[in-house]
């Protein structure tokens, strides 16, 4: 090939016409209403970035923004690596500083990731396995508050070679996008690689969930291939055998095709004569390479010594390589290198990608490029040449992701122990980062590179054991952790033992083993105490002291408590003070002190002002418990719940336990399906699944029968008993198992399943299971006409010996009142009390209002009413099981509505047709005054005139002149059609705390 012959480049996009066309519909769709992922699969070669790169200048030129990100096979440790690449190419597309306002703005812990943007607000690092979302969430908000004016295209090229992270967060953002203006595209290639389960399982999980539309890229056929050979030699027309024998060898691959050609241009078979291409022998007689690596090959081996030596060394180097890197590795002088990059850009095996901020970047034309290069050099060449670049780098001084390169060049030179130590300094950037699997896999390769003369330490297993535990491998971590207590254990080192004691521990208990957490805390108990104050005997004071708490031992927590905060703080132990107060807080509720509350705020405060994203979390959970215990009203309960859910939404953070409140109140609102899709998000190893299955059994139930949720028990049933020990998860088995079987319509085994609980209700629990518990089998009692089971479960469940503040104390008390009057024969106070189960029920303050047994205590007031037959019962009665039907028809509980109907039509009751509530018209629910709007909540919570009154604090009479108000103006003749409608058009606000 001579100098000045033209480039051989095909100027067109050959055989793409249907997918560009499928890519343009797709972005003209998101231009006009919402987001929408995209994946473009096919094999090496075969044109995915050329038809990515022509939809991209299509949405240029429509004034879109677009953003880019590429993952490269070096740098498949770099968290988060395309999506740096997208934000830092945000500099150059959006107006200038508004890439760092929205950041601080929305996503303030993207800066650890961008530290050219300033410094990130005081924070800790991660501690929790759940904090992996709080950079996902962030990446989300960031996209969508970039997309609120102008439509944004992401795309991320190469994904078969992304780090881990950026896999777990393409489904994220392909679900949390598709309301905005955002076009999501990702290319990957489709054969078989190393590690493909990676991104085949980020696939998986995209399919699952419908969230991406899939195109794969087929070989050109015969006549496409000619129109590549002809647009690429610039020719009228190509000759007929030139285009069968390129076809037959490279198979339709167009990168393939370009290549055969540039070998065949510069091996002197085709030649440029007279403005055009000639093949100077026939095409059988044409050496066509045999595969795309030898035709790369054969290119290769023409170039001088010079440009191979810097093509060599570009090819150790990775995927981009910039000029003084190349210089400083390869020995070549200046001008020298200038000119063999100059020849390699004109034989189109490099690209030139200078930026205009003076950055001399160069990157190869292909993956494949690359590949070809490096499997011609020799395996000691290769290791030389890896040293030669981690020692250069070393030389520059720290810059982003210099550790993940350093680690990735001494481990292919060979060079162990410098391998590992940026190995281990890139873990723990990687864990500060929120890429806990990246964290993962560079502490792994620590333990590996360690040699029997020089075996891991104990750091190193507990660095692997915790990034196990961040990357939801809860068991991997307690691997490490077992290793990591061996080792400190045979050097004599009681301090780090009990540090890798007290991880085992909570590792143990995330998995449920709690006999195992137990023993494991008494063990680093016994070592730290005789060694005085420390940091970490404060932090297992403050552990011991949350223990004792599920142990029902307030005495013994309080104790342990105030120990722990004394020691927390001679120590500076901010997340021990943290615990420590949590705990203080509820000892004190038990035992009514006036000051618990305050304890728990203050653990809030503290975790709020140290930037500890996860204790703060923990401390919102306690502190909920403590005012449920000290009898705080439901709107001071529902106001510090939105302030937990605006506080984890704003760090990103998305916890376990978060989740499971967030698929609570989704099924307390009625909308199960949300519930469902969030019981689906919880890791199933953890003990923090178990309630969420049990919920998703109970709504299975309700929709399907029994039949359908009975297998759904065996799950969640399986994590409480292996976590018996503790005295939270041995109730929880039997508040699961008695609700389930109370709902099934099996009376007899609610009752059984009760009375393991029978002797422990009076113990002053802010969870509400053991007082749901005891409702339950009061109702199935009665069912059952079992007078003896009845008399003790109201004897057991009216006892006034333990903590009378809480709401679902009080609702069980009632609940008792309720059937002692009516066994007694005094249904005036039976339905009263019964009501009033119903209001405390309604009003929790620790756990979102859950739909059993609150419906089956209307079922039981309506039938209280009818058995009174006084004037206008049979129609209270009536509207006591209107109040729940809404409610489960949003729901979709066909079952439990088809259960209730044949309950009411058993007694003659009237039951709310299926059509919905009679329109009162769009405008006049927004006729209603705040307060008549208040009263209308009232009445869908099943509130008399006088109970609004009393709760309003206005007059009776004026309570029902509200409610007569409100009937007018939506148009009703009745409660039950007010009640229906709140229903319809408030979602949720006849529970309007648990929203």
């Amino acid at each position: 090939m001579a100098l000045g012959d033209p480039p051989v480049r095909c100027p067109e996009l050959i055989g793409r016409e249907p997918e560009l066309a499928a890519l343009i519909a797709h972005l003209d769709s998101v231009i006009a209403d919402r987001g929408r992922t995209v994946l473009l699969e096919g094999e090496a070669g075969l044109g995915k970035t050329a038809l990515l790169r022509r939809l991209l200048d299509r949405a240029r030129e429509s004034d879109n923004r677009v953003l880019i990100g590429e993952c490269v096979e070096v740098e498949a440790l770099r968290p988060f690596g395309p999506l740096v690449q997208m934000l830092r190419s945000a500099h150059r597309v959006l107006p200038s500083g508004a890439l760092e306002r929205s950041v601080r703005a929305v996503a303030p812990v993207l800066m650890r990731l961008l530290p050219e943007l300033g410094r990130a607000e005081f924070e800790a690092d991660p501690t929790q396995p759940s904090e992996r979302y709080r950079i996902h969430e962030s990446f989300a908000s960031l996209f969508h508050d970039l997309a609120r004016r102008t439509p944004l295209v992401l795309a991320i090229e190469d994904l078969q070679w992304a780090d881990e992270a950026t896999l777990e967060l393409v489904p994220l953002l392909a679900s949390r996008l598709r309301e905005d203006r955002i076009l999501l595209l990702g290319t990957y290639r489709g054969e078989a690689l190393p590690d493909a389960a990676r991104v085949e399982s980020a696939l998986a999980e995209m399919d699952r969930g419908h969230l991406a539309h899939r195109m794969h890229l087929r070989r050109l056929d015969l006549g496409q291939t000619a129109s590549l050979i002809k647009g690429a030699l610039g020719l009228d027309r190509a000759p007929a055998d030139l285009v069968e024998a390129v076809h037959q060898r490279c198979e339709g691959n167009p990168f393939f095709i370009e290549e055969v050609l540039r070998a065949l241009a510069e091996g002197g078979d085709l030649v440029y004569e007279d403005r055009t291409w000639h093949t100077v022998r026939s095409s059988n007689d044409l050496a066509i390479p045999a595969s795309v690596r030898l035709a790369l090959q054969r290119r290769a081996n023409t170039l001088f010594a010079d440009e191979r030596r810097a093509l060599d060394v570009a090819a150790v180097i990775g995927q981009r390589f910039d000029f003084d890197l190349l210089q400083s590795v390869s020995g070549l002088d200046e001008p020298t290198l200038i000119s063999a990059l100059r020849a390699l850009t004109a034989a189109q095996l490099i690209l030139d990608e200078a930026g205009p901020d003076g950055d001399h970047r160069f990157a190869f034309a292909h993956a494949l490029t690359r590949d070809a290069v490096l499997a011609q050099m020799l395996e000691r060449e290769r290791r030389a040449l890896h040293g030669r670049v981690a020692v250069a780098l070393e030389a520059r001084g720290d810059a982003p992701g210099r550790h993940e390169d350093l680690a990735y060049h001494f481990d292919h030179a060979g060079d162990t122990s410098r391998a590992a130590h940026h190995h281990d300094v890139a873990g723990r950037e990687a864990l500060r980062a929120f890429a806990f699997v990246g964290a993962l896999r560079h502490f792994e390769r620590v333990v590996e590179l360690a040699r029997p003369s020089a075996p891991p330490s104990t750091d190193a297993q507990l660095q692997l054991a915790h990034a196990a535990f961040m990357s939801n491998d809860v068991p991997r971590a307690v691997v490490a952790a077992g290793e990591a207590i061996r080792l400190a254990g045979s050097a004599g080192d009681p301090e780090r033992t009990a540090e890798a004691l007290i991880a085992a521990a909570q590792y143990h208990w995330t998995l449920g083993n709690t006999t195992t957490q137990i023993e494991l805390i008494e063990r680093a108990r016994s070592l730290l105490e005789p060694l005085g104050d420390s940091a970490s005997l404060a932090s297992l004071y403050a552990s011991l002291a949350g223990r004792a708490a599920d142990r029902d031992d307030p005495r013994e927590s309080l104790a342990l408590a105030e120990a722990a905060l004394a020691m927390a703080r001679r120590t500076d132990n901010w997340r021990a003070q943290v615990s420590a107060l949590e705990w203080l807080g509820a000892a004190k509720a038990a035992g009514g002190r006036e000051d618990a509350v305050d304890c728990g705020r203050a653990g809030v405060e503290m975790a709020l002002a140290h930037g500890l994203v996860s204790d703060a979390q923990a401390a919102y959970v306690q502190l909920a418990a403590t005012m449920e215990m000290a009898g705080s009203s439901p709107t001071e309960a529902s106001a510090l719940r939105e302030e937990r859910i605006a506080h984890a939404r704003r760090h990103g953070y998305r916890p376990a336990q978060l989740i499971g409140l967030e698929s609570a109140l989704a099924t307390s609102t009625g909308d199960w399906d949300a519930a469902i899709r969030l019981v689906a998000e919880i890791p199933h190893d953890t003990i923090w699944a178990a309630n969420p299955k049990a919920l998703l059994a109970l709504i299975v139930t309700a929709r399907d029968g029994p039949e359908r949720g009975l297998p759904l028990m065996a799950e969640p049933l399986k994590k409480f008993d292996a976590a018996a020990p503790m005295l939270q998860w041995r109730d929880a088995a039997v508040v699961t198992a008695c609700r389930f079987a109370l709902l099934a319509g099996d009376s007899r085994s609610a009752l059984d399943h009760a009375e393991k609980l029978a002797g422990v209700l009076e113990d002053g629990s802010p969870l509400s299971g053991r007082s749901h518990t005891a409702i339950c089998a009061l109702i199935a009692a009665r069912r059952l006409e079992d007078g003896d089971s009845l008399a003790r479960w109201i004897t057991f469940s009216s006892a006034e010996t333990g903590n009378g503040r809480i709401s679902h104390v009080r609702a069980r008390r009632a609940m008792a009142r309720a059937e002692r009057a009516a066994r007694d024969g005094d249904l005036d106070l039976a339905i009263a009390s019964a009501g009033e189960c119903s209001e405390h029920l309604a009003a929790p303050i620790l756990q979102p209002w859950i739909f059993v047994p609150g419906v089956f205590v209307h079922q039981r007031r309506a039938e209280l009413l009818q058995q009174r037959g006084g004037r206008g019962d049979r129609d209270a009665a009536a509207a006591e099981i209107a109040i729940d039907v809404p409610y489960l028809r949003r729901a979709k509980a066909t079952w439990l509505l088809a259960q209730l109907r044949d309950w009411a039509r058993e007694r003659g009751l009237p039951f709310p047709a299926e059509e919905r509530p009679p329109s009162p018209g769009p405008a006049a629910g927004g006729q209603l005054t705040s307060r008549e709007r208040e009263v209308a909540i009232l009445v869908a919570r099943g509130r008399s005139n006088r109970e609004i009154a009393e709760q309003l604090l206005i007059s009776e009479r004026t309570a029902e002149g509200h409610v007569e108000r409100v009937r007018n103006k939506l148009g009703f003749r009745s409660r039950a059609q007010v009640a229906a409608w709140v229903v319809e058009t408030m979602p949720g606000s006849q529970h309007p705390e648990d929203r």
